[in-house]
């Protein structure tokens, strides 16, 4: 996967209805990225062999820096830059098919420069990005636009994102890599 810089989605069952995260890791997806160009591909990937990827459909629109988080049934990538302009877009796509992604919401302003992400059981957080402190919340169950619950101690972009059951984590950023901001899941 040279020159990669798209989104690390998740994990998800393939055929099966549902999987979480923290248990039983039978596939990956990555979406979006750099080849030459902007791409919207979604590739899925069993995780226990060196298989190559296979393409699961697309994100509705080419973009880079997108991060992503799993929900239950679903996968989704928020954000990223599409070359010119920067993306505030939430796709969804399914785990149990290879339909493609759904814009099922925005994020309440575009950040194209490397937001990290977190994720509880029900929502998707994407922190950070574009220099900003702002955290989004949004639902895996519905499609709605996301909401700002919290703020990071200060704004950057570069972050990395981690989650516990109970909080988010927001690693290093471009001003200050030895940070880490942890944030309540609310």
């Amino acid at each position: 996967m040279a020159n990669f810089y798209g989104s690390l989605i998740g994990f998800g069952a393939g055929g099966v209805a549902s999987v979480d995260l923290r248990f039983g890791l039978t596939y990956g997806y990555a979406a979006g990225g750099y080849r030459g160009g902007y791409v919207n591909i979604i590739d899925y990937f069993p995780v226990a062999s060196q298989a190559t990827a296979v393409d699961w459909g697309d994100i509705t629109v080419a973009r880079v820096t997108l991060k992503g988080t799993s929900g239950p049934t679903h996968g989704y990538c928020a954000g990223g830059h599409t070359g010119a302009p920067q993306s505030d877009i939430i796709d969804r796509f399914p785990w149990a098919s290879s339909a493609g992604s759904a814009d099922v919401g925005n994020l309440t302003l575009a950040r194209g420069e490397d937001p990290g992400s977190s994720q509880s059981a029900d929502f998707g957080y994407t922190h950070g990005g574009n220099g900003n402190d702002r955290i989004d919340r949004y639902q895996f169950v519905a499609t709605v636009d996301a909401t700002d619950v919290g703020n990071l101690s200060s704004g950057s972009a570069g972050f990395g994102g981690y989650s516990s059951l109970t909080h988010g984590y927001c690693i290093g950023g471009n001003a200050d890599k030895t940070r880490i901001d942890k944030y309540q899941h609310v």
